[in-house]
């Protein structure tokens, strides 16, 4: 975002955890890569709560 420190995007390509609301996994399988703007918090990194459908997506 304009304005904010990018503290994730050197994580590209790499495996990391990621919270998200449970509702955004659906029927999520193991092995499942995740696609989503994300912040880092104090308590790791945590997807958008509420991602416009552009912005998300679960890949095979």
């Amino acid at each position: 975002m304009e304005g904010k420190a990018d503290l994730i995007s050197n994580q590209l390509g790499k495996e990391m955890q990621v919270a998200v609301r449970s509702a955004l996994l659906g029927g999520v399988r193991p092995g499942a890569r995740l696609r989503c703007r994300a912040r880092r918090t104090a308590d790791g990194a945590m997807c958008e709560a509420n991602p416009e459908a552009s912005g998300f997506a679960i890949l095979p």
